[in-house]
């Protein structure tokens, strides 16, 4: 959170310091069984983004795809409540990321259609809980 913080102080002048930061970004993304570890990654990856804006592109396809991801693991019922909280962290931070760049997104149609299948599957998730 700290490093959010950071970037959301700097702004774009934030940028060099993503050279540094991504990889180990990326790695604690692709870390959901250390689920505080990876929503500590997309917290500050949201507020990275929109602290670049625009200038987040360079980031934006590798840290999509970390996050679309997250969108596709699936588990076991143990691990579905925990699940849910990282993928519904997930789409706040894609959301996020689609605000600071705008019609700049790479893969802007994928995403979207990514995201909606999420919403379908999550539909679907909530009911099958109210009928048990």
């Amino acid at each position: 959170r700290a490093l959010g913080t950071l970037a959301t102080a700097l702004g774009k002048s934030f940028k060099p310091a993503m050279l540094s930061f991504e990889p180990h970004l990326l790695i604690a993304l692709n870390r959901s069984d250390e689920p505080d570890t990876c929503l500590a990654a997309m917290t500050a990856l949201s507020d990275i983004a929109n602290a670049l804006a625009s200038q987040f592109l360079p980031w934006a396809p590798s840290v999509l795809e970390a996050l679309a991801s997250l969108l596709r693991k699936r588990g076991s019922e143990e691990q579905l409540q925990l699940q849910l909280k990282i993928r519904l962290k997930a789409v706040h931070s894609i959301g996020d990321i689609l605000l600071a760049l705008g019609a700049d997104t790479p893969n802007l149609t994928a995403v979207l259609a990514l995201l909606d299948e999420e919403a379908e599957s999550a539909g679907a998730a909530a009911v099958a809980a109210e009928v048990t």
